[in-house]
């Protein structure tokens, strides 16, 4: 590596309580566990004449492109083509926002999820899950 690849490295600052949960997570179960959902998703505008007839709390949601068979998801009922539009009181506008809810709320915990199925709003609540190694 040159030194001029050395000038545009930047620093990275990790916070302790990641770093020592992440070093137990390894000592404990050989891995570090990941927050999991089990779907794909992608953003999308909300029509207004949808958020209306809908109640939809949000302009912006996830439409759900894919849903893992077996995951939290699936197991109450998440389909393709609903739109999530709230997750644990969070809206989105984009699927960063999603990774910080599970990441804030973590594996185990039971979240309520507001989505939008056929123009009509639907309420469920999801146990996030550890996403499965592969």
């Amino acid at each position: 590596m040159t030194t001029s690849g050395l000038l545009h490295r930047r620093p990275l600052a990790i916070p302790a309580s990641t770093l020592r949960r992440v070093g137990e997570e390894l000592v404990t179960k050989g891995h570090s566990a990941s927050p999991y959902v089990g779907l794909v998703m992608q953003p999308v505008a909300i029509p207004e004449k949808i958020q209306k007839s809908s109640g939809a709390p949000a302009s912006t949601g996830l439409l759900i492109l894919h849903v893992e068979a077996s995951s939290p998801a699936d197991s109450v009922g998440v389909l393709l083509g609903d739109i999530l539009v709230n997750l644990d009181g969070q809206s989105f506008e984009g699927i960063e926002d999603l990774h910080d809810v599970l990441q804030r709320r973590g594996i185990g915990q039971k979240v309520p999820a507001v989505l939008i199925r056929g123009g009509q709003k639907v309420e469920l609540t999801i146990t996030i899950g550890e996403r499965p190694l592969r």
